[in-house]
């Protein structure tokens, strides 16, 4: 590929006022945004199971956008905003790399962020953004609730718990295997410490 400038695309400002509107968008949408790339400037393919980005002078990107892209989409279904083939809730999205990623947003995004977290304040009545003690609460109830059922159950492991979890409840969502032994590692770090 040559160096020459005239083959650079352009990498313009993203349009936000049509994608804040956008209910839903793919997670290689939701990468590029994150990287201040303008997704209309990608041309994306579907084929062989995988996504291919086509023709794009990544302009130092690259690494960057396939990164946001990996983590975005491993993260969608245990964090609650994966929809359907790569499809994901926009504002769900964004409340998520606002508060857990700590990957540095762009302006409109991280507006577009605190609007859809005062919304669902609004819609719920409640403050849905956990307090460091709320977390910590939460994950000793998860500690004293997973002793008690290793004690009291054939289930004698927490490998076992996590089997027999993943199977009785996975209509539910969040009851990956992934997701189970992640709470599980935070459960023992809080739980095993405050005993």
């Amino acid at each position: 590929m040559s160096n020459d400038d005239s083959f650079l695309m352009a990498i313009g400002e993203s349009d936000w006022d049509f994608w804040t509107l956008r209910p839903r968008i793919y997670s290689w949408q939701a990468a590029a945004l994150v990287c201040d790339l303008d997704p209309e400037m990608l041309l994306a393919d579907y084929n062989s199971r995988e996504w291919h980005f086509s023709p794009f002078v990544w302009c130092g990107n690259e690494k960057e956008f396939k990164q946001k892209f990996t983590l975005i989409s491993e993260n969608s279904d245990d964090e609650g905003f994966n929809l359907h083939f790569d499809q994901i809730d926009f504002k769900g999205f964004a409340v998520w790399a606002k508060l857990k990623t700590g990957w540095k947003l762009p302006k409109r995004l991280e507006e577009f962020a605190d609007k859809a977290m005062s919304q669902r304040v609004g819609e719920a009545g409640e403050d849905k953004v956990k307090s460091a003690r709320e977390s910590s609460n939460e994950l000793k109830l998860i500690g004293a609730l997973l002793e008690t059922l290793m004690d009291k159950s054939g289930l004698n492991s927490q490998a076992k718990v996590i089997t027999f979890l993943e199977a009785e409840f996975k209509e539910l969502g969040g009851f990956s295997k992934s997701h189970l032994e992640k709470k599980f590692a935070d459960e023992n770090e809080v739980f095993q410490g405050s005993k």
